[in-house]
């Protein structure tokens, strides 16, 4: 026999049953699948029923919940079973389940729309339903500094407020609004042990502690800078400098405080027999006097959807493989009020564009009478090839019978492959263009055509 299970209460769930399984054949056979109505006793009493659910197999279905963390004793009487069958024992004992608690999460939390607000939270679950009366008088809040006190007299403590779910499984203690601190702080939570269930049972015999830190005033790092090459609306490359920071920042704040240089492409103290490679600039060795010679990088921030965001883009224009200096100034600050420090340094090298091939639309039918051309874009590539099928002439009509799809991706039936129709030929068109711009190559297929149109792409 094992207990039963706790109640589904968070589904409005009825009291779980409990079943005594027996190693043989015990029931009289009348009574399987009928009410058990003697023989049997529980102790605490509880309302319910008793029914033979199979010949070896006795279900016991409670009206109201069990006790929590409770014994119940059951005895069964020798008239219960079959004449002939004598019971091993005649009593048995259950332990149903005991009220528990567990932290489930803990965190600091800002205030999304209000950034004074900040707080620290401390998720709760629990195994029934909490009383809450005694869940906020055994919860303590401590903020680190706090005073101890001397035999309970003087002992400071933090306000703090409960929400619960509808059933109270769950509970959700939120701290004051908390300052703030230059060195950073902590709140810390004690519940203390004896915590009962709002049905009674015996307390959770144990003490939950958890605590969660409260960043310091100069939190506010600046995570990340990258650089990354997107397509805009046009389908032109653009060159986005990525800015990451720890908090939400606002996009005019940060646009003030970021400033980025285009490097030398040579160590000026490299001489030129030795400028064999661009030079790996490291942070150390970018010095005031550098960028003093060196332009510094128009960024335009491009608009994010929030104006308050940890993540920032600013387009730029810089040749492909230079290294770029970037710099955070100090007093950059966040939504919060968290504040950077100390000025950031970055070096981060310009990406190449990537490689782009495509034919300029998804397909065409080219009359004879026509120029008979179409159109590649290319982008970044030394060179295309071409690899041409031309329709045999008299397949034709199988190109149109056996074949499904589109034009952009025909799908060929009973075997059927392109192989089976065409001649192939090859062109190379070899490319010098500049670095990210798009080029309009014309594909003249006049060649492949003859005049009467025996014979069809």
């Amino acid at each position: 026999m094992q207990a039963p299970r706790i109640t589904d209460y968070e589904n409005n769930g009825a009291p779980n049953p409990i079943q005594v399984d027996f190693s043989a054949s015990v029931a009289p056979l009348s009574a399987v699948g009928k009410p058990a109505s003697s023989g049997l006793r529980i102790e605490p009493a509880i309302d319910g029923s008793w029914e033979w659910a199979t010949d070896r197999a006795l279900k016991f279905q409670p009206r109201d919940d069990w006790k929590i963390g409770a014994t119940y004793k059951i005895g069964l009487d020798k008239g219960l079973v079959a004449a002939h069958i004598r019971l091993a024992k005649h009593a048995l004992t259950l332990q149903t389940p005991p009220f528990t608690a567990r932290l489930e999460k803990t965190q600091f939390y800002q205030d999304p729309v209000n950034p004074v607000v900040k707080k620290a939270v401390f998720d709760l679950v629990f195994s029934h339903p909490v009383d809450p009366a005694q869940l906020e008088k055994r919860v303590e809040l401590r903020v680190k500094g706090h005073k101890e006190g001397v035999l309970g007299v003087g002992r400071e403590t933090a306000k703090f407020s409960v929400i619960y779910d509808k059933v109270k499984l769950r509970a959700s203690v939120h701290s004051d609004s908390l300052p703030l601190m230059e060195d950073g702080s902590s709140v810390t939570l004690a519940l203390t042990k004896g915590l009962q269930a709002a049905r009674g049972g015996g307390g959770f015999e144990q003490t939950l502690t958890a605590a969660v830190a409260i960043p310091n005033l100069y939190s506010l790092n600046v995570n990340s800078v990258e650089q990354q090459v997107v397509f805009n609306d046009a389908n032109e490359p653009e060159q986005m400098l990525m800015f990451q920071a720890s908090h939400a920042v606002h996009e005019r704040d940060t646009a003030k405080h970021i400033s980025a240089w285009v490097l030398p492409e040579h160590h000026p103290a490299t001489k030129p027999a030795e400028r064999t490679a661009p030079h790996e600039w490291s942070v150390g060795e970018v010095s005031d006097a550098l960028l003093k010679d060196n332009a510094r990088l128009k960024l335009d921030a491009f608009a994010a959807e929030r104006e308050w965001t940890e993540t920032h883009a600013f387009k730029y224009r810089a040749d492909v493989g230079r290294s770029v200096y970037v710099r955070v100034d100090k007093g950059l600050r966040s939504f919060g009020g968290f504040i950077l420090r100390d000025r950031q340094h970055f070096v981060v090298k310009v990406p190449p564009f990537p490689p782009q091939l495509k034919f300029l639309g998804d397909g065409a039918l080219l009359t004879l009478s026509g120029e008979k051309k179409t159109a590649l874009l290319v982008r970044d590539l030394p060179g295309v090839k071409l690899e041409i099928a031309r329709v045999l002439p008299g397949q034709l009509h199988h190109l149109v019978s056996q074949t499904t799809g589109t034009f952009q991706k025909p799908e060929f039936n009973y075997g059927l492959q392109p192989d089976h129709l065409t001649e192939r030929f090859e062109r190379s068109i070899p490319l010098s263009t500049p670095r990210g711009k798009a080029h309009f190559q014309p594909l003249d297929l006049s060649e492949y055509l003859t005049s009467g149109g025996a014979a069809q792409i």
